[in-house]
């Protein structure tokens, strides 16, 4: 018989404390094992047919009906229940369980619930008179101790079949059994919110681990193998896993080549998110002076561990050069003084160190240590570099021009293959003043463009470009003119307090000067735009006239402004509110000829003054 909504209501909570967290009227797949991940496997198609609608797939619309019923008219109906699934987001991955779930939402009779669950071809639009191929028995469901109640089959062995035989889709019925199905005392309709939904709990094996570098070297797989300088150094992998819940963790193992059986593990500490590097420390005592090491990772997800990475090599190099290098100059002789204009040609030998590979050299500073012992290509305009040796154990020639007038001492160390660095050799120079002049006709304002006059220094080569830095910000190059001048025009961005400019010349003879430099206060006053009335002082050319109104319009550099202050020929002050975009726009009908001045500040929210006083001077036609 029909049950009663509040009998459909209570067996709806119970679908929902069985299977999960009831959210918009589905529920949340079942929590996944440690290590696991669970997922509904996406349903394709879910139809049900009916043998008086016999070439009809049906779409359940507010019930499924399951079995024999009898509809208003009393006719009575047959009806099975298909459903398609896909697999294919499951291949490659190893499944734990898969559960098909439906639920009863009214029963013809509690006492007979003998629903078979049978594997079929995999269709779309079954009908009563064409249905999908039965092809196994799974068995019949299990029901809950409620009535109407929760409805599963576990499905495990028939997923893993198919997913083993490479099929990305699965097909399912759900019926009464052939001798009983005419029976209406075995029907039942099922939930249509929840349908009938395959659940599967399964785990991706982790990544075999990539990008594997120790003490910052690239995993070395042939020989020569890269040189390690510590004998703590640390190895890294990155690790990945294609399912997101996964608590990774990671094992690392080294063993001496010679001894492949001495094997050191050292796990990661912690869980290790997907995608991310993870480190460890080799303990102290594994290493040991010029012993060559193999090392491998692999990665674990709570449930599956990867296959061993590749395995990587390095030597251990644990002294340090013995001698300093040498440093000699063919043109710049050690503590002479030079006339500059030509770059120094300096040679770095090992001075008897045989695994020499390259030189580091600094300019007037103590060089950092270096990150790497790659070595770079020898720039003469460098202040600080690696230059490589000519081979193993060999001397480096590299044209250097000092970076500033008068004494420069030049630091030069040696480096070897695992990047051990020797003491330092100190080389002192002096040179005379080439840097170029630095010249402005005008003050520089925070916002507004800003040119800078260039002039070269004429004991110099002649001069092919200029390279100049703003404050902080990166280097920039400007090309000299015909005369060897330039123009730098930019606009001062940061109210920094004091603008700093440093301008270097480059010679055709890879010549660099030392810096000419450039200092002044930077102002934040508001700037002037007029339609008709030029800013004299900058032009040096009138306009308007007596009688004609002008637009002027102010704009300031500084942030939050929303108001104007200013007075026209020191007359009264007055306010004008800015527009969004920070601008105000005054009209001005001069009355007289001949020089007139605006003088203006930014306001701020609260009325306060927040910038310096600007000047805006004008010169009106006199109409005679």
């Amino acid at each position: 018989m029909r049950r009663s909504p509040s009998s459909r209501l209570r067996a709806f909570t119970v679908l929902a404390t069985l299977v999960g967290t009831a959210v918009g009227g589905f529920a949340a797949a079942q929590p996944a094992a440690a290590g696991h991940s669970a997922d509904y496997a996406t349903t394709i198609s879910q139809r049900y047919t009916d043998s008086l609608d016999a070439h009809a797939s049906l779409t359940p619309g507010t019930e499924i009906p399951l079995g024999s019923w009898r509809d208003a008219d009393g006719k009575h109906h047959m009806s099975r229940v298909y459903a398609t699934y896909d697999l294919s987001g499951f291949a490659g991955k190893e499944v734990f369980t898969a559960n098909l779930y439906a639920h009863e939402e009214e029963v013809t009779d509690c006492a007979e619930r003998d629903i078979e669950v049978w594997i079929t071809s995999p269709v779309s639009d079954p009908t009563w008179a064409d249905p999908p191929a039965e092809q196994t028995l799974i068995g019949a469901v299990t029901g809950s101790g409620s009535c109407p109640g929760l409805l599963s089959r576990d499905l495990t062995a028939a997923v893993q079949q198919a997913l083993n035989a490479g099929q990305t889709k699965l097909g399912v019925e759900l019926r009464i059994p052939a001798d009983r199905e005419g029976d209406t005392a075995r029907g039942r309709w099922l939930n249509v919110q929840y349908g009938v939904r395959l659940t599967i709990d399964y785990n991706t094996p982790p990544e075999v681990p990539t990008q594997l570098s120790a003490g910052r070297q690239q995993c070395g797989t042939q020989a020569p193998y890269p040189y390690l300088a510590t004998p703590q150094p640390t190895l890294a992998a990155r690790f990945d896993d294609a399912d997101p819940n996964d608590k990774l963790t990671g094992s690392f193992a080294i063993w001496p080549v010679g001894d492949p059986d001495d094997r050191t593990t050292i796990n990661t500490i912690g869980h290790i998110p997907s995608g991310a590097a993870s480190f460890v420390t080799v303990p102290a005592g594994v290493i040991t002076e010029d012993g060559t090491y193999g090392w491998q990772s692999r990665l674990n997800d709570d449930t599956d561990t990867s296959d061993w990475s590749q395995t990587c090599y390095f030597t251990a190099d644990l002294t340090p050069p013995a001698n300093p290098p040498g440093v000699t100059s063919s043109n710049y002789p050690q503590g002479g003084f030079i006339d500059g204009g030509t770059p120094g040609h300096f040679t770095f030998t090992a001075n008897g160190v045989d695994d020499v590979i390259g030189y580091q050299y600094s300019w007037d500073n103590y060089p950092g240590v270096p990150l790497s012992c790659s070595p770079t290509a020898s720039d003469p305009s460098s202040t600080s570099g690696i230059v490589a040796a000519e081979g193993l154990g060999g001397s480096a020639v590299v044209d250097l021009s000092p970076p500033e007038a008068g004494p420069n001492e030049l630091y030069v160390r040696s480096l070897d293959r695992a990047c051990n660095i020797s003491d330092l050799t100190r080389y002192d120079v002096q040179v005379r003043d080439t840097s170029p002049t630095v010249l402005a006709y005008s003050q520089p304002v925070l916002g507004k463009p800003f040119t800078l006059t260039v002039k070269p220094n004429p004991a110099v080569a002649p001069i092919v470009s200029y390279r100049y830095q703003v404050n902080s910000d990166d280097p920039q190059t400007v090309a000299a003119k015909d005369d060897g001048s330039a123009s730098i025009t930019f606009t001062p961005s940061c109210f920094c307090g004091v603008l700093s400019v440093q301008v270097s010349s480059i010679s055709a003879n890879g010549w660099v000067s030392p810096p000419g430099r450039y200092y002044h206060d930077i102002l934040n006053v508001p700037v002037v735009s007029s339609d008709i009335y030029p800013d004299y002082l900058a032009t040096w050319q009138p306009g308007g006239g007596v009688g004609i109104t002008g637009h002027f319009t102010f704009a300031s550099p500084v942030a939050g402004t929303v108001a104007y202050q200013y007075s026209i020929d020191w007359g009264d002050t007055q306010t004008v509110a800015a527009v969004p975009d920070g601008t105000a726009t005054i009209e001005w009908t001069p009355d007289t000829s001949g020089p007139h001045e605006i003088d203006l500040w930014a306001v701020d929210a609260n009325g306060n003054t927040i910038s310096e006083q600007g000047t805006y001077d004008v010169y009106v036609t006199d109409p005679s």
